[in-house]
């Protein structure tokens, strides 16, 4: 068949096949499915998951999600919009099936070779968003990448998806004291699956988990795209992990955010800073969160995602809220203060961690009721997640 005669009776074969030859479409193998009429009709994918982000970013918010969308069985195709990302990314997961779309054009000529597509997940808030969502005959849903109070929670730009899936009743209740109305967003409660296995360890009571030995993990945000926004500790890390380490029985591990100096060029070079302190484990960008936070029974956060992540193995969280900065958050109905120990000094971090391994945890409970109000136990446990994944994209039959 000539691409002329290809165009004309089948232009769907036709953006396609072009797709496949440009490389903006990887596909492992056909997929085919027996029907009555035709025994080989290629079944399309339904669902896209876009990933707007760039390099490690990208990957990082692909590994997330990667798995439950596997899970789920569901034909899905993973759409990039950098060409030197689709290349990292196709090395990261060789098993994917990955598509590259530069420009909205590219996206639409995507979204003609492939009209099956009913859905498209998205992990984050990126302008390039738009070249989907400008396509209004697809459900748009956003999945996102954490569960935090940082500003960006709560605002107007997730009226621009039909439905935001959230953890728990923490994030719908930020958008409601936001007060703006929805105009139709729909949020929906989906629970965490990543965090299903490290919920499995909170059974067992944090100081009995490494035979009384006391494992520190600090995870400082980075100082984000603006001011208002930068809740970090970075300022202050080196002299708060040396005040630390001098505690007896207490190891002390740091894992930076990948964005790290991204605003702040300062920052750079934190890591050299911290691998010249005695006794300190500095974990690797590139290794995955999780192993380390199952390693830990103590944890130092900034305001980020990653408390829900401390959260979710129920162990003693010393928060840094700094005092001297005037930082917007996005409110939930459950303060902070309840769930976590707040501090803003090296001496009062200090006082505080002693208090507590010294045994007075003293939210202990508050941190049960953190648990379910903000990760939603039930639905994470339940991988409702996996079941919503499967009712929105599964195949019609025909």
């Amino acid at each position: 068949m000539s691409k002329l005669t290809k165009l004309l009776h089948n232009p769907k074969l036709y953006f396609k096949d072009a797709l496949i030859n440009i490389g903006l479409l990887k596909i492992k193998k056909p997929i085919k499915i027996k029907k009555l009429d035709n025994p080989n009709v290629f079944i399309d994918y339904t669902a896209i998951l876009h990933i707007g982000e760039k390099g490690s970013n990208a990957i990082s918010h692909i590994k997330l999600w990667f798995d439950y969308f596997v899970e789920a069985d569901i034909l899905f195709l993973i759409l990039l919009r950098d060409k030197d990302t689709y290349f990292l990314v196709k090395e990261a997961f060789p098993t994917a099936n990955i598509a590259c779309a530069t420009t909205t054009k590219e996206v639409n000529t995507l979204l003609q070779a492939l009209p099956t597509i009913k859905v498209c997940f998205y992990s984050s808030n990126t302008g390039n968003n738009f070249s989907l969502l400008c396509h209004t005959h697809l459900k748009h849903i956003f999945i996102g990448h954490g569960d935090s109070d940082k500003a960006s929670s709560a605002r107007k730009f997730f009226r621009a998806y039909d439905e935001n899936w959230v953890s728990g009743q923490a994030h719908i209740d930020r958008i409601k004291n936001a007060n703006f109305a929805l105009n139709g967003l729909k949020n929906i409660k989906v629970g965490r699956p990543a965090l299903a296995q490290l919920m499995h360890l909170s059974y067992k009571d944090w100081k009995d988990r490494f035979d009384k030995a006391f494992n520190l993990l600090y995870l400082p945000t980075w100082e984000g795209f603006y001011k208002e926004q930068d809740y970090s500790s970075l300022e202050h890390i080196v002299e708060f992990s040396k005040k630390v380490l001098q505690l007896e029985n207490i190891k002390v591990s740091v894992k930076l955010h990948p964005l790290t100096g991204k605003r702040e060029k300062k920052f750079l070079k934190i890591n050299q800073k911290l691998e010249n302190i005695d006794d300190l484990n500095l974990i690797p960008l590139s290794n995955p969160l999780s192993q380390y936070i199952v390693a830990s029974n103590l944890f130092i956060c900034d305001i980020s995602a990653v408390v829900s992540e401390c959260l979710a193995v129920d162990s003693p969280i010393f928060l840094y809220i700094p005092k001297d900065k005037e930082i917007v958050t996005a409110k939930s109905n459950m303060d902070y203060s309840e769930y976590c120990y707040i501090f803003s000094s090296s001496d009062e971090l200090i006082g505080l961690i002693t208090r507590v391994i010294d045994g007075d945890d003293y939210l202990a409970n508050g941190r049960k009721m953190a648990q379910d109000y903000i990760i939603n136990t039930e639905d994470t446990l339940n991988q409702t997640f996996v079941k919503r994944l499967q009712q929105e994209a599964k195949v019609d039959n025909v």
